[in-house]
């Protein structure tokens, strides 16, 4: 297939599954439910998968993913800039009920993947994101371990709320999360920070504890719903600059394990993120089309 025609096709898909916000959408099931669903995560998630060399970037391809990046920008908190949430500030509909799921305060998910979207599509520079590494992340580092953390959870990983909340009364570890972050601050020059030591090291306890000593993946992310999202997060932090993850993406790809098969990694019912207690899942229909489109090879 020629760059143009894939090129074509992608924008095609992009602009089936974009917005009148200029977000990607998707979908969130619950109780029997499923309702449209309109978040930050998702949109950045496929504008970072865009941010290739397998793409020929026509003035409609560049004016479809700069609206998607104008919808990324919307979901940085009002009041602390630099900081995204899952939803946007504004009132932008369709979106799960609050009441359901409080996404409406920002998160350090979020607010990297945002990060990695607009850094490798030219809107925000390394040094800018350098200073929220550098002055506020240092704030979520665990500093002593509690009753609720898993025995993988290493000092110096990164919690995933960046304020606290009510409704949140523990503010977990997320190995995906650690990996994003990873990702984002390799990106940003910051592999030589002890933060990125800690952050990389957790990774590796938490990978290790999963594929060795039968920790359940749900334990070390719990809000991701399946481990090939993990198995791309790394992927995408090796590709950015954090190599020393290198082995851990091998030993994922050579274990033995049913979840990584064609039929699952690129299905677009398979759920890609959920709420800690499994019961809300997000879909993403467009963003598993995009990355079929967009093959990665190390998958191969």
């Amino acid at each position: 297939m020629s760059l143009k025609h894939r090129s074509d096709l992608v924008l095609e898909e992009l602009r089936k599954g974009q917005s009148e916000y200029g977000g990607i959408l998707s979908e969130v099931s619950y109780g029997g439910q499923v309702v449209t669903d309109l978040n930050c995560a998702v949109s950045s998630l496929v504008a970072i998968e865009c941010a290739c060399d397998q793409l020929v970037f026509s003035e409609s391809l560049k004016r479809t993913l700069s609206r998607i990046l104008d919808f990324v920008e919307e979901c940085m908190d009002e009041a602390n800039s630099g900081w995204f949430r899952f939803y946007p500030s504004k009132n932008l509909t369709p979106k799960i009920s609050h009441q359901i799921f409080d996404c409406r305060i920002p998160d350090l998910d979020d607010t990297c993947l945002a990060y990695l979207a607009l850094i490798k599509h030219n809107r925000l520079s390394v040094s800018e994101v350098a200073v929220f590494f550098q002055k506020v992340v240092p704030q979520l580092e665990v500093s002593r371990l509690s009753n609720d953390d898993g025995y993988w959870v290493r000092l110096g990983a990164l919690r995933t709320w960046l304020v606290s909340s009510a409704n949140l009364p523990h503010n977990p570890v997320d190995v995906c999360v650690n990996v994003n972050a990873a990702a984002a601050m390799a990106l940003c020059g910051l592999r030589g920070s002890a933060l990125f030591r800690t952050v990389c090291e957790s990774v590796e306890s938490a990978t290790y504890c999963f594929l060795h000593q039968g920790v359940k993946f749900a334990e070390i992310a719990p809000y991701y719903s399946h481990p090939i999202e993990l198995v791309y997060a790394i992927q995408r932090a090796v590709l950015y600059g954090a190599e020393r993850l290198q082995w851990v993406l091998d030993e994922l790809l050579e274990s033995d394990w049913s979840t990584i098969d064609e039929g699952k990694r690129f299905s677009a019912s398979r759920s890609l993120s959920c709420s800690s207690d499994r019961k809300i899942h997000w879909h993403a229909p467009t963003l598993q089309i995009i990355r079929k489109m967009l093959k990665h090879d190390h998958m191969e």
